[in-house]
């Protein structure tokens, strides 16, 4: 649920604002954005599973599970966004 409404709020963005690069093929942006987000999405849930132990304990490290899980996507997000962003223009 979070990536689907990542990928339509930065879609929204790059189409309201333009798209951050020149690129004559601003479908392509759009789809390298949702490409992004999924593929931080499925990162955060690999991040997810090795975080369960912590997860079933409980108390403060129930918490910070959740934290690190919520960090790492949003990493992961910037830094496929940052990388999508620097790609060579489709010919």
């Amino acid at each position: 649920m979070v990536q689907g409404s990542l990928a339509a709020a930065l879609t929204a963005m790059f189409t309201a604002f333009g798209a951050p690069i020149e690129d004559p093929h601003p479908f392509v942006v759009r789809i390298a954005v949702v490409a992004c987000s999924a593929l931080a999405g499925a990162l955060a849930g690999v991040v997810y599973f090795y975080t369960e132990p912590m997860r079933l304990s409980g108390g403060w490290q129930k918490s910070l599970a959740n934290v690190v899980t919520l960090l790492a996507f949003s990493a992961f997000a910037v830094a496929l966004l940052i990388v999508a962003v620097q790609l060579p223009p489709v010919s």
